[in-house]
């Protein structure tokens, strides 16, 4: 059975939104009950897994297909 697809929007990239949605999107329950797909922009989630020293590997893409 395939998990459902949930997005995580980034929200404003000057608060915390950016380091609360990688961190959500990387949890164990998170990822046991869903697919996680972040949404916004790439260089900020970049900026933001360094600084808060997350292991993660971001790729873009246009379609969750």
């Amino acid at each position: 059975m395939r998990k459902p697809v949930i997005v995580i929007a980034m929200g404003d990239y000057n608060g915390i939104g950016p380091e609360i949605a990688l961190k959500a999107s990387l949890a164990p329950s998170v990822r046991r009950a869903c697919r996680p797909v972040l949404v916004g922009s790439t260089d900020v989630f970049e900026y933001y897994a360094r600084r808060s020293r997350l292991k993660v590997t971001l790729r873009e893409c246009d379609d969750l297909g």
